[in-house]
């Protein structure tokens, strides 16, 4: 290669990389070759000859030059300055150097607003300081003088910055006389005939680190510049993405990468180039691609295969033990995974399946630690990447992991027990050893990881229940309420919390209580006048019954079970002795006992009973959806306990459709949920109805668990039911879903005794048709394997409710907190708000839950797609009592505003001036209207109701809003407030509630708070693609209000002012700072490139003849924006883009100078029209 040239290849890499500490300042100055030949404070810094002796070079070859977060030199700039010391460091050198013009025809691309650059070894490879300028027909050249014989490379650049490259790599050997070399497409770009097509791309992220389905992933290559965020892919499920070009591919060559968005830039794939046809014949939909990678992770075979893949980065102390999986597949035995490279946090395997197959599996953290959550399911029908997934579902923490050492103790009282073992979360849920201290205390102390909390418990055993690692859980009293697991948590301090012993309570002497039990008859009897459901009768020898836990079930002694019919009435009562433990939950049901009188009557009507009449009088009580009635023992031994009188089966007076009426009813469910149980769509989805006396008085055939109607595919994932049905029958039903296949049979929701085992709901008579009984469409059920199923809550005040009620709910674009203002059947949030998005329903405990029906009193997140309002008809609702947990909650309204003043807050719970609506923004409020949603803090749990009348409220504690005079700074309008002192006991009425789904604008500070004292970090969501920022300073002092944006900017903020026009800005510090300068500064003006105006700062450590100019690069001055004496201080202004006649100077680059007597500093910026 010829020689170096300074003025044109080593100026411009000080010029674009030291110039802003290495100006005018002092010590070393590169501004000029000279300045630079002068050294600096440490003497000089090239000599010339030799690189390696040279300081200059030494710092920017091991990179502590450029310091801290600025980039370094690339290997091109580094070996180009070696080369330049090495020839003599001389300023012009020697040459013959010719003149190359450089051409390349953008005939068949949308050009830059930023222009056409080139970059090139010859000029630093610096992408924005070498424009071509356009000559005509789509041509753009430019010039440089080189050295004959010297080979470079070059690009061009559709704009001027990497990533608006071209693909391809250009070289040339300089010629010995001046030359203008021919035009050249750029990216080479060839036209292979036919018309233009879209392109669909296809894309796995298996291959990936990490991603999830919110993860941004663009395409950007030769054919939208190498540039921009719009050709962004949408994820399908699990690693699967796609997109469709939103432009049409003209027929030609191109190039494309994946890029990764995050807070932290742009990812670009590592790998070279992809490279795509589009030949213009049809559309194309192009084959997987696998991020950053050319192939797929796992090996194609000509069976079903999938890869299984898990995260280890949120297991604590994770040391790089082998990770396992076990399920169905491998007959649950544990085998080993990979891992995915040296360190990495991922781990994989694939199996291979013969047919489509439903699996069940877990991980396993070695082959003894099985992941604690539930089994994981997937259903394989064809080559697939199962989404990863952390172990556990538990994400890391961001907090440092520390250890502390923890002593557990199980507390027995009077010391009943001979041996007691620690089962634990930390250790597998196995059975390990504690320690009797002989007065019934017994403890274990272990090492623990955090920061993370732990459930744990302990067991009573022997040596033969305790080896096997079984062991009875403690507290064990038959009856006893469910007991909840002890939890113990490590503080990211090292500190420990929770649960560190629990107590197994020894109760005493067993009370004895008369407990009166009642149930009422009337719409079950087979007498004269009788309308229900006639199949008790006295006459014919039956008998009522109350069975229970306190009678073994059964019958077998009278006069604990056999029920009296009161005199007069229907109702049958018996009074018993129940001995129990204080507190103890009690379950029964009641029974009817017919005669082999009634038995033959109502067969000769009727027909034989499916499975026989013995056992068959047993009541499924919709109120418990099926399960045992309940009730607590008292605390009082020798109380009389006076139980509700109950129907049978619940059923109330006036809750029977009468014989000759007909009713069609409708069931519906989404089968969603049951996919992960198994469910594939195709699979028969049937109902089964539960109430056999239903079936038997109304001679529909039926089995002993049932009658089963098949459902018909509504095509959206739902399946729907509709039963005709000939009265008498009861206003419940009580039912289940199921579906079958050949993998797992027939398989039925809910089971079990307890509550909510079948589904319960009502259907009602029409209150504006003089309360008939007509056709009834049930709400949307959702499919749940587990009990409790749904249970409709039992109000026999329903049976006829009463006139209609209709509130207008209005709404915005985007999402909204919605809330359920009206008594109604339908509550589902797709009947109630219809245009409505589909599956943006979230409640709110302690976390977003998505969901589908709503409840009085609660409230809802729920997205629409524009602005619009919905009426919503339905029973008033003046008042609704509410269980708030302690810290945030979503609460509902009524059906007419009310004051916050009138919720009723008997125990003091609600914190004042917590109550948040939505309107775009979160905004407090103290009116709640009629189908919105609200936030509302609590100090703890409890219940608050809502009044509609404040007349007997036990008021909400007044809130005093100490914000009123203190500084304020608005984003896009949203307010925070600094430079104000809080209390810390009113502190908590200050903090903002948990922020809104993604997609919505949200701005705090750290905390959650919207008030800050002397400095803070403040956080946007959802920022727009331009911020503009207001503030207001009230108190001036001698110190100075700083924001600092994530990139680096600073703004002083004095009295009032606008900030425009930010963008990419994410967070900001808002800080006090002393409000004189120690030292002369000029900034870096802000935007830059920058249109239509840019902010310049500069600080005044005293006070001075300040002159701030503006020139362009002929040195021509434009306009003088400061000219005179400043005072000491730190100073903002604006540059609109004039000049001093108030004409807009033309797109190019500027200078702005500052001078005074001591100092003088020069930047440069951009102006683009």
């Amino acid at each position: 290669m010829g020689q170096v040239d300074y003025s044109s290849q080593i100026q411009p890499v000080f010029d674009n990389n030291c110039s802003g500490c290495h100006g005018n300042s002092g010590g070393l100055n590169l501004s000029s070759y000279a300045d630079l030949m002068d050294g600096g404070n440490s003497g000089p810094v090239i000599d010339a000859g030799n690189h390696a002796n040279s300081l200059l070079w030494q710092k920017v070859d091991n990179g502590s030059m450029p310091p801290g977060n600025n980039p370094d030199l690339s290997s091109e700039q580094i070996n180009l300055i070696a080369q330049w010391i090495d020839e003599g460091a001389l300023e012009t050198p020697a040459s013959n150097d010719v003149v190359i013009t450089f051409q390349v025809d953008m005939t068949y691309q949308e050009v830059s607003e930023l222009g056409v650059h080139i970059a090139g070894s010859f000029q630093g490879w610096d992408p924005s300081t070498s424009e071509c300028v356009l000559l005509g027909d789509n041509i753009y050249a430019t010039t440089f003088t080189l050295t004959p014989g010297d080979d470079h490379e070059y690009k061009f650049i559709n704009g001027n910055a990497w990533g608006m490259d071209e693909s391809v790599q250009r070289n040339i050997t300089v010629p010995d006389i001046d030359t203008i070399l021919d035009p050249v497409y750029f990216d080479d770009y060839v036209d292979v005939g036919g018309d233009s097509v879209l392109v669909s791309f296809n894309l796995n992220t298996s291959t990936a680190p990490g991603f999830t389905d919110s993860t941004v992933i663009v395409i950007r290559g030769s054919f939208n510049g190498w540039a921009g965020n719009d050709w962004q892919l949408l994820n399908t499920g699990g690693d699967y993405w796609s997109i469709t070009s939103p432009t049409q591919f003209e027929p030609g060559n191109y190039e494309y990468k994946y890029v990764l968005l995050d807070q932290f830039g742009d990812h670009w794939e590592s790998l070279d180039n992809r490279s795509l046809l589009v030949d213009g014949l049809s559309d194309l939909n192009l084959p997987l691609d696998y991020y950053d990678a050319t192939e797929a992770p796992f090996t194609p075979t000509d069976s079903l295969d999938v890869w299984f893949r898990i995260s280890t980065a949120g297991i604590l102390g994770y040391s790089g033990d082998p990770m396992h999986i076990a399920g169905t597949m491998n007959n649950w035995i544990g085998e080993p995974l990979t891992q995915e490279g040296e360190d990495s946090e991922f781990w994989s395997g694939q199996y291979s399946f013969e047919s489509a197959a439903f699996v069940t599996y877990k991980f396993q953290h070695g082959l003894d630690g099985w992941e604690s959550i539930s089994d994981r399911s997937a259903t394989v029908s064809g080559d697939t990447t199962l989404a990863w997934v952390y172990f556990n579902n538990e994400p890391p923490s961001e907090e440092e992991t520390i250890s502390a050492e923890v002593t557990l103790t199980c507390v027995v009282e009077n010391n009943v027990y001979d041996d007691v073992r620690i089962k634990a979360q930390f250790n597998g849920w196995t059975v390990e050893p504690m320690t009797n201290d002989g007065e019934g205390n017994w403890s274990f102390t272990t090492e623990l990881l955090g920061p993370a909390s732990y459930e744990w418990g302990a067991v009573s055993c022997t040596p033969q229940t305790c080896d096997p690692g079984d062991g009875d859980w403690l507290p064990a009293y038959a009856d006893f309420p469910p007991f909840v697991n002890p939890t113990v948590e490590i503080l990211a301090d090292g500190s420990v919390s929770g649960d560190l012993s629990f107590t197994v309570p020894y109760l005493g002497e067993v009370i004895t209580n008369t407990i009166i039990f009642s149930v009422d008859m009337t719409e079950w009897l087979d007498e004269p006048g009788a309308e229900g459901m006639p199949l008790f009768s006295v006459e014919r020898g039956d008998n009522m019954q109350v069975r229970g836990g306190f009678n073994g079930w059964s019958d077998a002694n009278p006069d604990i079970s056999l029920m009296v019919r009161e005199p007069g009435t229907n109702i049958f009562t018996l009074p018993v002795s129940v001995s129990n433990y204080q507190g103890v939950t009690v379950e029964y049901k009641f029974y009817i006992q017919h005669s082999e009188e009634s038995i033959t009557y109502l067969e000769g009507i009727y027909g034989p009973l499916p499975g026989g009449w013995d056992n068959s009088g047993w009541e499924d009580s919709p109120q418990y959806g099926g399960g045992n009635r309940t009730f607590t023992m008292t605390m009082n031994n020798g109380s009389v306990q006076q139980l509700p009188i109950a129907g049978y089966y619940d059923l109330p007076v006036g809750g029977v459709v009468p014989d000759g009426e007909t009713v069609t009813l409708t069931f519906t469910v989404d089968m969603t949920n049951a996919v992960e149980d198994g469910f594939v769509s195709g699979d028969p989805v049937s109902l089964n109805l539960k109430d056999r006396w239903m079936h038997f008085i109304g001679g529909i055939p039926h089995g002993i668990d049932g009658s089963h109607y098949p459902a018909t595919d509504n095509g959206d994932g739902t399946y729907s039911v509709s039963v005709t049905l000939n009265g008498p029958i009861p206003w419940h039903m009580i039912y289940a879903w199921e579906f079958e296949n050949s993998e797992i049979g027939l398989l039925q929701e809910g089971g079990g005794f307890g509550y909510g085992l079948f589904r319960a709901r009502y259907f009602h008579q029409d209150a504006e048709q003089s309360c008939s009984w007509t056709d009834y469409i049930y709400p949307l059920d959702e499919w749940k394997k587990d009990p409790p199923l749904f249970v409709e809550e039992w109000n026999p005040d329903n049976v006829c409710p009463g006139a209609a009620f209709s509130a207008t709910v209005n709404y915005l674009e985007g999402w909204n907190l919605v809330s359920l203002p009206v008594g109604i059947f339908d509550a589902t949030y797709s009947s109630i708000y219809p245009d409505a998005v589909p599956g943006t329903l979230y409640g709110f405990e302690g976390t977003y839950v998505s969901g589908s029906v709503l409840e009085n009193g609660d409230g809802y997140w729920l997205f629409f797609n524009a602005e619009g309002s919905t009426d919503v008809s339905g029973s008033p609702i003046d008042q609704v009592t509410i269980f708030l947990s302690e810290g945030w909650n979503l609460m509902g309204s009524l059906s007419s505003s009310f004051e916050s003043s009138s919720i009723d807050d008997p125990e003091g719970i609600i914190i004042s001036g917590s109550i948040y609506g939505f309107e775009g923004t979160y905004q407090s409020t103290t009116t709640l209207q009629p189908g919105k949603g609200y936030w509302i803090n609590a100090s703890t749990d409890g219940q608050v109701t809502l009044n509609s009348d404040s007349d007997n409220a036990a008021r909400i504690k007044p809130f005093v809003d100490r914000t009123a005079d203190a500084n304020i700074i608005r984003f896009n309008g949203v307010p925070l407030y600094f430079g104000v002192t809080i209390p810390e006991n009113e502190l908590q009425s200050y903090e903002l509630p948990p922020k809104p789904p993604a997609g919505a604008f949200d701005v705090r500070f750290n905390g959650n708070m919207k008030v800050m004292q002397d400095e803070g970090q403040i956080a946007l969501s959802n920022p727009t693609e331009t911020l503009t920022l207001t503030y207001e300073v009230k108190h001036e002092t001698n110190a100075a209000w700083v924001l600092v944006s994530n990139n680096g900017n600073e703004y002083p903020l004095h009295h009032s002012g606008t900030i425009q026009n930010l963008e990419n800005v994410s967070r900001f510090t808002l800080k006090k700072e002393s409000s004189l300068p120690t030292e002369y500064a000029l900034s870096q003006n802000f935007p830059n490139p920058f249109n239509p105006t840019t902010t310049i700062s500069y600080s005044i450590p005293e006070k001075s003849e300040v002159k701030l100019t503006i020139y362009n690069l002929t040195g021509k001055r434009i306009t003088d924006l400061v000219q005179g004496q400043v005072n000491a201080g730190i100073y903002s202004l604006n540059w609109d883009g004039t000049n001093d006649t108030g004409h807009p100077v033309s797109s190019g680059l500027y200078l702005y100078t500052l001078e005074t007597a001591n100092f003088r500093a020069m930047k440069k910026m951009i102006y683009m029209k």
